[in-house]
């Protein structure tokens, strides 16, 4: 889904992306099975995302543009289906809003960057060279194989003095 905040020229347009990374969840959330289940059972169309069937994020599967315009007063939603709708955008305090998040924009564009931290110098290089030692001398193992030849020989033995007592 994306936001579009449109204002009175020369201010920038802002634009904003939402989106979901497409995940693979088995097993389903109970909920979000029997929500695909009533849909499988009245011939309903299937969402496009397993996010049309969570609460929190439905909307973003649903709609594919939302667009505030600032100068016109409007809002126009685009679904994902290509219907459009638009309202009159008549709340002042939502008009305030847009127009703050416009005013954080524009003096953002025109604040300088920051500059970048500076890194701390380099320690100083000490005289004294690094001293190499010799790699530790890798120990003889045996092979799993050699051990298990060992462990049946012992086992063998086992029962052969064992037939030999009785």
């Amino acid at each position: 889904m994306r936001l579009r905040l449109i204002s009175h020229p020369p201010a920038p347009m802002m634009l904003f992306t939402i989106a979901f990374v497409p995940t693979d969840l088995h097993p389903l959330p109970h909920n979000w099975d029997s929500q695909l289940a009533i849909l499988n059972a009245t011939d309903l169309e299937l969402p496009r995302s397993i996010y049309a069937l969570d609460l929190s994020t439905w909307l973003t599967d649903v709609l594919e543009e939302v667009t505030f315009d600032v100068v016109a007063l409007t809002v126009s939603a685009v679904f994902t289906d290509g219907h459009t709708e638009d309202w009159p955008l008549m709340d002042r305090a939502c008009v305030n809003i847009l127009e703050n998040i416009l005013d954080d924009l524009r003096q953002s564009v025109l604040r300088p960057a920051p500059s970048s931290p500076s890194l701390p110098p380099p320690p100083p290089s000490s005289p004294v060279s690094p001293v190499f030692r010799k790699p530790a001398k890798h120990k003889k193992q045996r092979s799993l194989l050699m051990q298990l030849v060992q462990y049946i020989a012992s086992f063998l033995r086992i029962v052969k003095n064992a037939n030999v007592l009785r």
